[in-house]
């Protein structure tokens, strides 16, 4: 399956695979919080649009001022704001390091090697089963999380939840998967640092895929800090791109 250039509208939707607690459309540029947790769901996406550059800076500024946060403005390279850049130095702001987005057709990642546990939601809605197990590897993969997380994790239209577990029945493993219309983001992948190099996050990430398959969703996407070697070289070995 081939698929173009994303337009704001697959922006939007890939949005929603990682949804923020509140969310504003300011003058066509979307404003996102979830009270500072993790960067994405607390920036604002930038877009093409008729308001004055500078009053659109001001009032994103004045967003995240408000909520005691600090400003992010992200630019996708599929929606190109003229004079933004120019705008952001010339009130002092700092370009952050720049996130590598990749994506790979879910069909060439299915396969099926080893068992793992999967489970879904819809929006805002506690999974029936295996939610405590899952969340309490998350939590202590994450050094605790707070309490916001639970509404972000559940909050996509959608969402699939892979869980690897070991003899005892304790979660060794977790990922997540958010699903929005025809866009699926993986959002998190953890794995116990004493079961690591064993290929269970590849065995997730498959599982994860088959499911998708199933429900019709054929691309997978996600994003991860230019800073992450490890994490980046797996998802290139995997097919993303």
């Amino acid at each position: 399956m081939t698929v173009g250039a994303p337009s704001l509208a697959d922006v939007l939707d890939w949005q929603q695979t990682w949804p923020a607690t509140e969310e504003f459309n300011c003058g066509g540029w979307r404003l996102r919080g979830a009270e500072g947790w993790t960067k994405r769901c607390n920036s604002a996406l930038a877009a093409p649009s008729e308001v004055p550059i500078g009053e659109l800076v001001e009032r994103t500024a004045a967003f995240y001022r408000d909520r005691q946060l600090t400003g992010c403005i992200v630019e996708h390279d599929c929606l190109p704001v003229p004079g933004l850049a120019e705008e952001l130095d010339s009130r002092g702001w700092r370009t952050r390091a720049r996130d590598s987005v990749m994506a790979i057709d879910v069909a060439e990642l299915a396969a099926d090697h080893h068992e793992v546990v999967i489970f879904d939601s819809a929006a805002h809605r506690r999974p029936e089963s295996g939610w405590d197990r899952w969340i309490e590897a998350y939590d202590r993969g994450s050094g605790g999380l707070p309490a916001v997380a639970h509404r972000v994790l559940l909050g996509s239209p959608s969402q699939l939840f892979a869980m690897v577990l070991d003899r005892d029945g304790t979660a060794v493993g977790v990922s997540r998967v958010g699903v929005a219309r025809r866009w699926a983001g993986l959002n998190c992948v953890w794995v116990d640092p004493d079961h690591r190099g064993r290929g269970l996050a590849t065995t997730m990430l498959e599982q994860l895929s088959a499911a998708l398959t199933v429900r019709g969703i054929a691309r997978l996407q996600l994003a991860v800090d230019h800073t992450n070697l490890t994490a980046a070289t797996l998802y290139r070995h995997l097919g993303f791109h």
